[in-house]
């Protein structure tokens, strides 16, 4: 395996452990098990490679409106994607998903998984 399909699978196993970590923290949401948890981890990536980027340029002007924090509802879009596609993650909330993503955002910041 090479180095990008270590750091994609470090990457995961990160993500993993931040939505697993979330309903500890958070009360009204749910993650099944810990396959529910790297499934949701799987599609999360994948959306984050896929669809966040046409909504961050979307939404640029609204973003450079608000100093970046626009960036804030498109991640917590891309959770609420994930919620809807996966019966086994719950969330009582809208607001609970932007709690989850700052609880990811600093799991990833502490692992150092953030963007290069």
């Amino acid at each position: 395996m090479g180095d990008d399909g270590k750091k994609t699978l470090f990457n995961l196993i990160v993500n993993m452990l931040a939505l697993m970590l979330v309903p500890y923290l958070v009360s009204g949401v749910y993650i099944g098990n810990i396959g529910s948890a790297f499934a949701a981890a799987l599609l999360l990536m994948i959306l984050n490679k896929l669809v966040k980027p046409v909504l961050e340029i979307i939404s640029l002007p609204l973003t450079c409106l608000t100093l970046g924090l626009f960036e804030l509802v498109i991640s917590a879009f891309i959770l609420k994607l994930v919620d809807m596609m996966l019966t086994s993650v719950y969330f009582a909330s809208t607001g609970k998903y932007f709690i989850a993503v700052i609880i990811i955002a600093i799991v990833n910041g502490l692992f150092g998984t953030g963007k290069d």
